[in-house]
């Protein structure tokens, strides 16, 4: 009998705790290939209908970032007309959908990640060609509050537009109103920086330094640590484990509700609510979280 408990402990079968490690004697940035390759594939087959992941009406922020970091899917699908954009190519997110507004300034800086990944200077210029004729308003919002708040293109967004799009090759305007934001505003300038680097070939050391000072806010963020250890010492010997972690991003299936409550981990601030579970809601994540990470770090 002790022989047989001993067998048992030694080759696993379901009673050891599960190992939340990087493997022992295989290279921790292979480990995040395999993950990445297994992740993009199941991303692909959870996709909707039309292809897109992520929450319906925040769909073309996240699918966006899905496609720039390998998925394969067509983003153009979500342009109604040439450069009339919404969240989701069903068109149906407002009025009654779900959401106050048929676009918002987030949707466009995912856009903007995957145009300037592909150097896609002719969907920057639809983009710029219908802000213009509409005083850079660029969708329809249930009220003008709303209508100026989400719809509008902010002076940054336009000036990496119009540089992608060929019509200005003056240096780019900065959103960043200074400081480290907390939640998914933190996440929207830490990927402004990273298309900084896409458009410009790099970032300033200003950039750097708000990099550095979120990684330090939030160290478990795969994505604010992963971009300033890009454009820093490229050492990814704290963020690595981070998506190794069998909790966070599990290697047989993608994660769900039961493994951490929100689907996309980098826009939450590192509280339970969002890092812990919440099986009840019975969710699978589509992991674009690390997609997008694993590419930074990766640079694939």
């Amino acid at each position: 009998m002790h022989r047989l408990i001993i067998f048992l402990l030694v080759s696993g079968c379901g009673w050891l705790p599960k190992n939340n490690h990087p493997r022992p004697n295989v290279d921790p940035h292979l480990q995040v290939k395999e993950k990445y390759d297994f992740y993009l594939t199941e991303s692909f087959r959870s996709a909707d209908a039309y292809g897109f992941v992520g929450g319906h009406c925040d769909s073309l922020l996240f699918t966006s970032l899905a496609v720039h970091s390998g998925l394969t899917a067509d983003v153009f699908k979500a342009e109604k007309s040439p450069g009339l954009w919404e969240r989701h190519p069903a068109f149906d997110c407002y009025p009654g959908g779900g959401s106050d507004s048929t676009i918002s300034k987030d949707m466009f800086t995912g856009l903007l990640i995957y145009l300037a990944g592909t150097k896609n200077s002719a969907a920057a210029g639809r983009v710029i060609a219908y802000g213009k004729a509409n005083n850079y308003v660029m969708g329809s919002a249930k009220d003008t509050a709303t209508l100026v708040s989400k719809t509008i293109l902010s002076a940054g967004l336009i000036s990496d537009f119009k540089y992608l799009s060929g019509l200005s090759l003056a240096p780019p305007q900065s959103d960043d109103a200074g400081g480290v934001k907390n939640g998914f505003l933190g996440h929207l300038d830490v990927l402004r920086i990273y298309t900084s680097y896409l458009l410009y070939g790099g970032i300033s050391s200003s950039q750097l330094a708000t990099t550095k000072a979120y990684c330090q806010h939030s160290p478990r963020n795969a994505l604010f640590c992963g971009v300033f250890h890009r454009f820093s010492d490229g050492d990814f010997s704290t963020v690595v484990p981070i998506l190794l972690n069998e909790k966070l991003f599990p290697s047989d299936r993608l994660p769900t509700s039961a493994d951490r409550c929100t689907d996309y981990l980098w826009q939450r601030e590192d509280e339970a609510r969002d890092w812990e579970a919440c099986s009840e809601d019975q969710k699978t994540h589509q992991a674009v979280d690390f997609l997008i990470a694993a590419k930074i770090i990766l640079n694939l």
